[in-house]
């Protein structure tokens, strides 16, 4: 701050600087200071830093003004400003602002009147566009505005109709469906034949033939090939070998249709069938799977351990050649699909699980309906749509209530006063503003009596609930901490869940268990016929087609990028604005259909197929199909017929002749035939040499055989009855074998007692037997030695055997110790397990005959028991039931994410303004109250009935004005520093005007004009004109009659007596005498003056006649004629105004013509309303009206055109007999003659017009060379200057069009579509848009130098400034943006919305780019980037996808990538990526890389991963390969690690190098570091961290951390080993209970729990037992043979496992009560026992029992198998021993 008083003094050089710097410091701060500069100077600046504005000073040096230029922040002017403002005003204005703003804003949100975009012509809409938001146009397309062409897009027929014919029916837009309709009499002349046209991409066919798609292959395939989806390749989906024991190369997708080198596209079918292949090594009806081998199929089900098993299709014929397979199962792994007629596998299709337990995942639903969300929320929500806030108690956030509302805001009114509120523009009523009196009274006052304002707001209870609600539309029930009534979860539901099965239920003896077997056999013969349809719908052809139809849209093929190959070009004509379009001409060619039409709309179609027309698809006729030939072929692979009856020789009348049957082409053999013969009336068949031409009784050469199953009486003779058995043979006199007549055969006496009923036979000696008895069971045991020898059955002695030996051998043997193994086999063959397997292997239970208790299980018995099934005799399984309860649960939990917003309002109402305001009511006459604004006003009392009092005065305007006055000045205001909210309006008050304003004086009083701007004073010299004062002026007393007026030379007038009646005797002049009334001369009846002028100064009024000053006077009224020969003929006509010489001459009736200038309207007779100035204007006109014509000769030719105006210079000047034309300006439309509604404004404007109408120009030599054209507009200097018959062009600005001779151009801009010639429907906005076009068409350009070096290329659009800027000759290119695609020249199909999109593309083609700078250095094609920055480095990367900010922004060369999220792929230049989602891949460099989710593989350098989930594989050093992570986080931290595979959240997520893991399920393999272990199931082997080879399926091996090869299968299975390895433990807590609990024990195989009762194999268990691998053999110790045997106990028991009553503590076991025991009854041994024997015989070691876990010993059963067969060893010893006692006691 410095200031000054501008006075240098003389001082000595110092003090003169000092004292000059302080007067430069002062200037330079602008006098700045709190107080005004001591010495003050007209128009001296002063910045008061106390106000903190600029003043300035004064003209007189009195006075400051406030300029309100604030010194705080820059552009801000506060306060008041006065003065003019000129110039431009910039930055922001606050405060009120009196006076009138011109000008325009620099910018602004919204224009101050909206105005309305239309599009019309062939395609018509408008939208309303006042500049606040975008817009869209929802256009419509004109009925039969579009003829179908060489290069439109998107054009439809609506329809065709074709007689008997085909008949297409379409709808009236390009997304409806067109329907096709072959009529009934189509004819064919020969074979008929339909080429399947496809499309690149397209799906094509259904489920009966083939559903297939396009590819690209990695290497080369062949016809069959089974293929699994490699990647993507640009659009195309890139395909190789499938491998089922490699899981990078599964699941399979399909097979190869063709062969193919590698990098071609082929065909790939994924369902339907695939023909003509070699099927000979495969039988029909075999199931195929993919093979170990690559691409290849197998019949046999891969069995390694890391093949996949997956089916690929079924085998429909074998044949070398024309064999087919039904392809299926695409993209399923480890299951088989729905191939074979509705048959459900379960387990791997070969090897059927025979324990699987039927449950609600594979049972189809019946009255019971399954549990889906998708029911759920349809219930959910059709339960909320009743509800309403009356439906819920009211909890924390009470309801809105009238009483609470006015209980709430009464308390907190009462808190209130005027304290409260802050004071603002309403300034309180105070003592020092008015008087002390207002004190007094403003003390009984409050809130009440003052009306609410704009800004400080009254509380009220709606405003103060505001907040509340907000806050509450926030919260929801996951505010409220669970109760006793629990949440229902699904933890909760599996963690009870978990415990049952069906194992819980034991089997009864009717309601059996599912089996596989039971089920497969039951459901072979079941299809979908036999379930009721519910709410998963059966497949119909219908219900196809429908989704087909709703889903296959225009835009959904459109999406395909589907290109036809194409209509010829112009080959079908729509008419123009009719509605019954027809075909001209559709040539056919070979196997086409040609369409000939009449050329007439209303005519009929003819289309004709041509002979051997064929069919290479499907062909559908919906009525009958007549064939009228000699023959007609059926090659197809099945033929099936719906109808029941097939008929033959249909339509034959009379006796029959024929033999007819069906004939079999057996090709170099007969032929096989099955006949009617007629020459025996009966069927015949067998082998003939006649073939399908055989007409009359065919001869056979041989019969057949027929195998079948008869049924009835058979005649003839039968060779074979091999397929038949007794049960087709009704029984004779041969009796059948039955049990009943078997028993009653047999008898029995003595000893044998029989029972013919059982067929029991019991032996019962009559003496005394001899027995031996067991000592240790205490049994009697019988033996032959217990029955006498009989006389013919003898036993067996060695003596006997050698005397028969001796009768064949003739020596003696001994074979005491010989056995059967000593003797060779002969015919009698020895038993053998595998003989006996052999013959078992051809009996089936038909061999058995059916018991009363165990019967067969047949389709019937099955159907029964399944008619009367229901899901409600089915255990839940993993699909849930619905039941309300979980309904109810499911309701709450969603419930919990709902507020009031998702609740239709109840009897408990919402709060509303409305009714908050509705509540209140006044209940005072002092009060008044708006309901529907919610103020308050308070009157107090009535003042009119009070009388005013001395000291408190009642409030009036003037004592307000009073105090205003006194107090409110500018200094008080200015102080205030008050700043409004608007400012509009003219300035109230002003020191000056804006604008000097003139005064000056007319009339009998003049005075020269006066310049006044308010500063000042001003005086004007007035003056009084000579003979304009009168008498009535004149302040004198009236004279009388015959006085006049006289002077008295002082100045003072006055009337007076005069002798005889004249003033003047000179008899030229006329006496004026006064006529004694006031204002009034007499004067003679012609009143002429001699002179050569008469002045008038009032005003000359005619009372009706005609006023004519050549001194004609011609008929007619209120006309008005100067000049010769005006109105010569004029008769009747009336109100007509002719100046000119000649001018109305001929005019005779006609009314309200104005004519100035020589011959006007010279030649109008009868025309009306005609307005003519200018010489020779309108001269030709006759009988035509309303027209205006100003200028030399303009409109001169007119003879009848009517409601023309013509302004300028022979404007119009040829017009004859055109109508409403406008021409304004030097010789506009001077040529022309009959074009009507044209408008002209503008030097030469549609200067050569002369027949073309509705044009408009306005612009020097706008549409000058313009002759024939209709329909166009050009606004600008030269706008079409050129255009001689193009039409309906549009052209605005200087040169728009200038050269264009064409049609349906529209130019917008200085020098837009300059060059265009010829060049068509071009639009063109912005200076020199399109400028360098000469004859392309089709394009589009908005904006500066948009396309404006485009030639000849069509059909683009550009919008921006630079738009396509450079492009030449390329067509079909979108750019929206500024300097979008700004560099392409010859590029084609490009597509690029945003600034610099696509602005280094030159000749790169089919890119499509949305987003600021996206694709910005792209050179190459096929490319796609939506997003800020997409793609911008990409240079000769082709076929890439990048959508989202910055995604692929930093990728230049890579190709065939997909990017799709905020950051994805962002760093590096990469190929065949697909990445979706957040910084997904953003810094990743590896290649064939697939990720979706935030930050997935998001700094991944290795190849061939595929990560799904947020942070999936997202380590920061991550280089691993061939990986695949599903699930968030999962692999989250994986480095180097190789052929992982994590599916679920946190699975394998700590894994870094470990390779070949397998983590499925949440939390899966969480902390593995190793390698080789795979895990299925929630937190399977979780905890493992460096063991490897270890495999978990279900939530078990929690507990395993380092231990290796152990395999744990089946929920809690070996949830305690730690340590241990090479363990195997398969089921429900295996190895965690009393039955075996493994913590770091290795080499342990344990199959189920303590819970376990039966054991069930079909083959015997094998276990090696290889001499070679075994070493220390010794032969058992004596004593472990039979005397060990002799010391078991065997017994009978039930289990009752401890376990069950302390499950989860081993050491502590207390008292059972038997409730938990088993019901089935066992044998075994106990191990205390087994264990006493071992003791006993001097084993210490746990040879046969194990006592490791002393709380639950263990017995190994089959060790005792060595014990037995030694002890039965030492019993055969005895018994060899005492029998050769016996025989040589016998002798």
């Amino acid at each position: 701050m410095a200031q000054h008083d501008y006075n240098i003094e003389n001082q000595s050089g110092a003090d003169f600087r000092a004292d000059l710097n302080n007067a430069l410091l002062a200037i330079a701060t602008v006098n700045s200071g709190s107080t005004e500069p001591s010495t003050t100077f007209a128009h001296q600046l002063w910045v008061d830093t106390s106000s903190s504005v600029l003043k300035i000073r004064n003209a007189a040096d009195n006075a400051w003004i406030t300029t309100g230029v604030s010194i705080t922040a820059s552009n801000t002017f506060t306060g008041n400003l006065t003065g003019d403002v000129t110039g431009n005003l910039t930055g922001n204005v606050t405060g009120n602002v009196t006076g009138d703003l011109t000008g325009n804003a620099d910018s602004a949100d919204t224009l101050s009147t909206a105005r309305t975009i239309s599009l019309s012509g062939d395609v018509v809409g408008s939208v309303s566009f006042d500049g606040s938001t975008n817009v869209d146009i929802d256009t419509v397309v004109q009925i039969n505005s579009i003829t179908l062409g060489t290069d439109t897009t998107g054009d439809y027929v609506e329809s065709m109709s074709g007689g008997t014919g085909v008949t297409v029916t379409g709808g009236t837009g390009e997304g409806s469906t067109p329907s096709i309709a072959i009529g009934q009499s189509v004819a064919t002349t020969d074979d008929v034949t339909f080429n399947l046209v496809t499309a690149t991409d397209e799906f094509v066919g259904d489920l009966d033939g083939a559903v297939r798609f396009t590819a690209k292959t990695d290497e080369a395939l062949s016809k069959g090939d089974v293929v699994y989806v490699s990647g993507v390749s640009g659009n195309t989906t890139t395909v190789g070998k499938a491998k089922a024991d490699d899981a990078s190369k599964m699941p399979a997708f399909g097979m190869a249709i063709e062969d193919a080198n590698a990098n071609n596209n082929l065909q790939i079918v994924t369902f339907g069938n695939l023909t003509s292949i070699d099927t000979s090594n495969e039988s029909v009806g075999e199931i195929l799977y993919v093979s170990t081998t690559a691409g290849e199929y197998t019949t046999t089900a891969p069995s390694g351990e890391s093949a996949q098993i997956q089916n690929i299709g079924k085998v429909l014929r074998s044949h070398a050649v024309n064999g087919s397979i039904k392809v299926g199962g695409a993209g399923r792994s480890n299951a088989t699909p729905n191939l074979d007629n509705g048959k459900i596998f379960i387990g791997n299709g070969s090897n059927q699980s025979s324990t699987a337990t039927l449950d609600t995942s594979i049972v189809v639903e019946n009255t019971n309906l399954y549990y889906t969300t998708t029911r759920a929320n349809t219930d959910f929500d059709s339960r909320l749509a009743t509800k309403d806030t009356g439906d819920l108690t009211e909890g924390s956030n009470l309801y809105y209530t009238t009483a609470r509302v006015n209980s709430d805001f009464d308390t907190r009114l009462a808190t209130k006063d005027t304290g409260d509120l802050t004071e603002g523009s309403n300034l309180y009523y105070t003592d020092a503003r008015v008087n002390s009196a207002f004190d007094t009274r403003l003390a009984t006052k409050d809130t009440d009596d003052l009306t609410e304002g704009t800004t400080n707001l009254y509380y009220t209870s709606g405003r103060a609930n505001t907040d509340f609600d907000t806050r509450l539309a926030t919260k929801s029930t996951t505010n409220l901490a669970e109760g006793t009534n629990l949440y229902y979860t699904t933890a909760r539901f599996d963690s009870a869940f978990t415990s049952k099965d069906t194992d819980d239920l034991s089997e009864g003896s009717t309601n059996l268990y599912y089996t596989q077997s039971r089920f497969n056999s039951a459901f072979n013969n079941k299809t979908t016929a036999d379930l009721t349809e519910n709410t998963n719908l059966y497949y119909t052809d219908t219900r196809a087609n429908s989704a087909i139809d709703a889903r296959v849209t225009k835009a959904f093929v459109d999406a395909l990028g589907i290109q036809a190959t194409g209509v010829a070009a112009d080959s079908v004509a729509l008419g123009t604005d009719t509605t019954g379009n027809y075909v001209s001409t559709i040539t056919g060619t070979a196997n086409k259909i040609t369409v000939s039409g009449s050329g007439s709309e209303s005519a009929d179609i003819t289309l004709s197929l041509p002979d051997d027309v064929q069919i290479a698809s499907d062909l559908t006729v919906a009525g009958n199909l007549t064939v009228n030939g000699t023959l007609t072929s059926l090659d197809t692979t099945n033929l099936d017929i719906e109808d029941n009856l097939f008929q033959l020789n249909a339509g034959l009348t009379g006796s029959p002749v024929n033999d007819s049957g069906m004939l079999i082409n057996r090709g170099t053999a007969d032929n096989s035939i099955f006949m009617w013969d007629e020459s025996v009336d009966k069927f015949t068949l067998g082998l003939t040499t006649a073939d399908g031409s055989a007409t009359g009784n065919i001869t056979l050469n041989s019969l057949g055989t027929l195998v079948a199953n008869l049924e009835g009486a058979v005649t003839g003779t039968v060779s074979s009855l091999s397929n038949h058995d007794t049960d087709d043979l009704a029984e004779g006199s041969n009796l059948y074998y039955t049990d009943a007549r078997s028993r009653a055969a047999i008898s029995a006496t003595g000893d044998i007692s029989y029972n013919s009923s059982t067929g029991v036979i019991s032996f019962t000696q009559s003496a005394s037997p001899v027995t031996s008895v067991n000592t240790l069971t205490g049994a009697v045991v019988l033996d032959t030695d217990d029955i006498g020898e009989g006389s013919t059955n003898v036993y067996f002695t060695n003596a006997r055997a050698d005397t028969r030996i001796n009768l064949q051998t003739g020596a003696n043997l001994d074979l005491s110790s010989k056995s059967t193994s000593d003797l060779s086999e002969g015919s009698n063959l020895y038993y053998t397990d595998a003989r006996f397997d052999t013959r078992l292997a051809s009996k089936d239970t038909d061999d058995v005959s059916e018991g009363t208790s165990n019967l067969y299980y047949t389709s019937t018995r099955f159907d029964s028991a399944f008619g009367g099934k229901s899901t409600s005799d089915l255990s839940e399984g993993t699909n849930l039931y619905y039941t309300s309860a979980r309904a109810n649960t499911d309701f709450d939990t969603r419930l919990a994410t709902k507020d009031t917003g998702d609740l239709a309002e109840g009897s408990n109402l919402y709060y509303t303004d409305a009714r908050a305001r509705a509540s209140i009511s006044e209940d005072s006459t002092q009060l008044s109250y708006n309901s529907t604004t919610g103020v308050l006003s308070y009157t107090q009392g009535d003042t009119d009935t009070v009388s005013e009092g001395t000291t408190n005065l009642y409030y009036t305007d003037a004592r307000a004005n009073s105090a205003i006055d006194a107090r409110v000045t500018k200094s008080f205001v200015d102080a205030l520093n008050v700043v409004a909210a608007s400012a509009t309006g003219n300035a109230g008050t002003a020191t000056a005007l804006a604008t000097a304003r003139d005064f000056s004086i007319a009339g009998d009083i003049t005075a020269s004009a006066v310049s006044f701007d308010g500063t000042g004073n001003v005086a004007l010299s007035a003056s009084i004109d000579a003979n304009t004062v009168g008498i009535s002026e004149i302040n004198v007393t009236d004279g009388t009659s015959g006085q006049v007026l006289t002077t008295d030379g002082a100045g003072n007038l006055s009337f007076s007596s005069v002798s005889g009646t004249t003033i003047n005797n000179n008899a030229d002049n006329r006496v004026i005498t006064g006529s004694g009334t006031a204002n009034t001369l007499n004067g003679e009846t012609n009143l002429t003056f001699d002179g050569s002028t008469l002045n008038l100064s009032g005003n000359l009024s005619v009372d009706g006649g005609t006023i004519k000053l050549d001194g004609n006077y011609p008929t007619g009224t209120n006309n008005v004629a100067l000049g010769d020969s005006v109105f010569a003929s004029l008769t009747t006509g009336q109100q007509n105004t002719s100046v000119g010489r000649e001018s109305s001459t001929s005019l005779t009736e006609g009314n309200y013509n104005a004519a100035f200038g020589s011959g006007a309207l010279a030649g109008n007779t009868t025309g009306s309303n005609n307005t003519a100035i200018g010489r020779g204007s309108l001269t030709s006109n006759t009988t035509a009206s309303s027209n205006t014509a100003l200028g030399y000769q303009s409109l001169a030719a007119n003879t009848t055109g009517a409601s023309n105006t013509a302004v300028g210079y022979l404007a119009l000047d040829a017009n004859t007999t055109a109508d409403r034309n406008v021409a304004i300006g030097e010789r506009a439309m001077t040529a022309n003659t009959t074009g009507t509604k044209n408008t002209g404004v503008g030097p030469a404007a549609l200067f050569g017009n002369t027949t073309g109408s509705d044009n408009v120009a306005v612009g020097n030599s706008a549409l000058q060379e313009n002759t024939t054209g209709t329909n166009n507009t050009a606004i600008g200097s030269l706008a079409l200057q050129d255009n001689l018959t193009g039409l309906a062009n549009v052209a605005i600005g200087h040169s728009a069009l200038e050269n264009n001779t064409a049609t349906g151009n529209t130019a917008v801009g200085t020098d837009a579509a300059k060059t265009n010639t010829s060049g068509a429907s071009n639009t063109a906005i912005g200076k020199d848009a399109l400028f360098s076009n000469t004859t392309a068409s089709n394009n589009t350009a908005v904006g500066f130098l948009a396309l404006e070096a485009n030639t000849t290329g069509g059909s683009n659009t550009a919008l921006g400034r630079n738009a396509l800027v450079a492009n030449t000759t390329a067509s079909n290119n979108v750019a929206l943006g500024d300097s979008a695609l700004s560099a392409n020249t010859t590029g084609t199909g490009n597509v690029a919305v945003g600034v610099e999109g696509l602005t280094s593309n030159t000749d790169g083609s089919e890119n499509t780019t949305v987003g600021h700078k996206s694709l910005n250095n792209n050179t190459a094609t096929g490319n796609t980037a939506i997003g800020y920055f997409a793609g911008r480095f990409n240079t000769t990367g082709v076929e890439n996808s990048a959508i989202g900010r910055y995604s692929l922004y930093s990728n230049t060369t890579g190709s065939y990538n997909t990017a799709v999220g905020n950051l994805a792929l962002q760093t590096g230049t990469i190929t065949n990526c697909v990445a979706v989602g957040t910084e997904s891949q953003r810094y990743a460099t590896g290649t064939r890389n697939v990720s979706l989710g935030n930050e997935t593989l998001r700094s991944c350098t290795g190849d061939d991963n595929t990560a799904i989930g947020h942070y999936s594989m997202d380590a920061a050093s991550c280089s691993g390969s061939d990986n695949t992570a599903v699930g968030s986080h999962a692999l989250g931290k994986l480095t180097t690690a190789i052929y992982n595979t994590a599916v679920g959240q946190n699975a394998l997520t700590s894994n870094t190098t470990g390779g070949s893991n397998c983590g499925i399920g949440s939390r899966a393999l969480e902390d593995c570091t190793a390698g080789l272990n795979t895990a299925v199931g929630d937190a399977c082997l979780f905890n493992v961290t460096t063991g490897a080879s270890n495999t978990g399926i279900g939530q078990c091996g929690l507990g395993l951390t380092t231990g290796s090869n152990n395999t744990v299968l089946g929920s809690n299975a070996g949830n305690h080993i730690t340590t241990g390895s090479n363990n195997l433990c398969v089921g429900r807590g295996a190895g965690t209970d009393s039955l075996a609990n493994i913590t770091t024990g290795s080499n342990n195989i344990i199959l189920g729990n303590n819970a376990i009762t039966n054991f069930e194999a079909k083959v015997a268990l094998t276990v090696g037992s290889d001499e070679r691998d075994k070493t220390d053999i010794t032969n058992l110790p004596d004593n472990a043979g039979l005397n060990f045997v002799k010391q078991m106990r065997p017994v009978t028991y039930v289990w009752d496992n401890r376990d069950n009553y302390y499950p989860n503590t081993h050491e502590k076991y207390g008292e059972r009560d038997h409730s938990k025991k088993s019901s089935d009854k066992q044998l075994g041994f106990l191990a205390q026992e087994i264990k006493a024997i071992e003791n006993s015989i001097g084993w210490t070691d746990d040879h046969i029992v194990n006592t490791s876990n002393t709380n639950s010993l263990k017995l190994t059963e089959t060790q005792l198998i060595p014990i037995l067969v030694k002890a039965l060893q030492e019993a055969d010893a005895k018994i060899e021993a005492l029998t050769t006692r016996i025989e040589t006691l016998e002798g």
